[in-house]
Order: C-alpha cells, then structure tokens, then sequence
C-alpha cells in the first residue's frame, strides 16, 4: 500500500466474505500498520503483487469528536 506515495505496510481483506479479488459486496478492509502523523487529508493507494496500483481514495486523519 501507499500513503502519499511512500509504502507502508498493512493488510487488504474482503470486509463481507469472499476472496481477494472476488470480495463480497465488492468491499475491502484495509489494515494499516500505523496511522500517518500528521492530522489532514491524505491518500491511500493498492498495490497488487504484479505491480498495478488502484486509484487515489482520501484517507483523513484527526482528532476523535
């Protein structure tokens, strides 16, 4: 995985049954080992063992209300 472009390591699982890539209700969960610093707006990208990369998907980190 990638958070603003640098890797980071994590898990990806199907969050509704099934396997990767056949997930179902096409929803995954993912796994970070540890949460970006800086409170703010970030992005998150997948990167498959072959190398492909999913798009960009915000990932905002802040204080709990």
């Amino acid at each position: 995985m990638l958070v603003d472009g640098r890797r980071v390591s994590g898990a990806v699982s199907c969050a509704r049954g099934g396997r990767l890539p056949k997930c179902g209700g096409e929803e995954i969960l993912i796994r970070l080992s540890g949460m970006p610093e800086e409170a703010g707006m970030h992005v998150i990208q997948v990167q498959t063992p072959s190398g492909l990369q999913s798009s960009e998907f915000p990932l905002f980190v802040g204080p709990l209300f």
